[in-house]
């Protein structure tokens, strides 16, 4: 086979054909590097045209992804919403249910009340129900208390204050609005764990008297 030509050099050096390169090329190389101080050799930079396309489509498949995973996330973030939302009209229909089947407490019981307060409770409604096992208290403007019926029929005298005492100190606290707030935000946390946590601290906080 014939050989590849030769290049002669200033210097007489034969150089062949494959290793020569082109002129132009090293030129704009050094221009390049003139700032810093540092050569290139001209395969650096077809290296690096070679490597930025590849990074910037795997930039763009970590876009491209993104879209397509906001939607379902979206809805998943509503539906936790909706169902809190459900939760919380089920527990005022089933206090709203408490409330109806009730009846009004003696004057007697009122009296208590108000001995426990220094007459501060003329504005709180104390009711009965036999479906109820516990106290409880809501309400903001017009507090409600509800006893169960099974305490004053047995006619427990000290387990009846014990009940009214605890149940104003809720009221005095405003340990209703406190719960309100919580549950409101249970609409937007729902799903971090910390939110939980801190409820659950809440509710055994406020019942420490």
């Amino acid at each position: 086979a014939p050989s590849p030509p030769l290049l002669s050099t200033a210097d007489d050096t034969v150089v062949p054909e494959h290793q020569r390169v082109d002129s132009s090329v090293v030129a704009s190389n050094h221009a390049e590097n003139a700032g810093t101080g540092a050569s290139r050799s001209p395969h650096q930079g077809e290296a690096e045209q070679i490597v930025r396309p590849k990074e910037a489509a795997r930039a763009s498949a970590r876009i491209e992804w993104l879209p397509g995973l906001t939607f379902p996330v979206t809805i998943l973030y509503l539906a936790g919403a909706i169902l809190c939302l459900f939760r919380w009209g089920v527990a005022r229909t089933r206090l709203y249910e408490v409330y109806r089947n009730s009846c009004a407490a003696a004057p007697e019981i009122q009296n208590q009340l108000s001995r426990l307060s220094n007459g501060a409770t003329n504005h709180v409604d104390i009711r009965l129900s036999s479906h109820v096992t516990t106290p409880m208290t809501w309400g903001v403007w017009s507090p409600v208390i509800m006893l169960p019926q099974s305490v004053v029929a047995n006619g427990e005298i000290s387990t009846l204050r014990y009940y009214l005492a605890h149940e104003w100190s809720h009221i005095q606290r405003r340990d209703f609005w406190t719960w309100q707030l919580a549950v409101f935000l249970q609409i937007f946390l729902y799903y971090n764990p910390l939110y939980w946590v801190v409820r659950r601290s809440l509710l055994v906080s406020m019942d420490r008297l």
